[in-house]
């Protein structure tokens, strides 16, 4: 019982970060890959 509502507890969180940390990642990555690019 406590494993289940830990597994619903971490999915339902995993739920609610994901869509917030995707952009954060997308936006970091893409600032490397212009640093990386641009002429130094």
């Amino acid at each position: 019982m406590l494993s289940s509502d830990y597994m619903y507890l971490s999915s339902s969180r995993v739920d609610i970060w994901t869509p917030l940390i995707l952009p954060l990642l997308i936006a970091y990555w893409g600032i490397y890959t212009a640093s990386a690019a641009a002429p130094k």
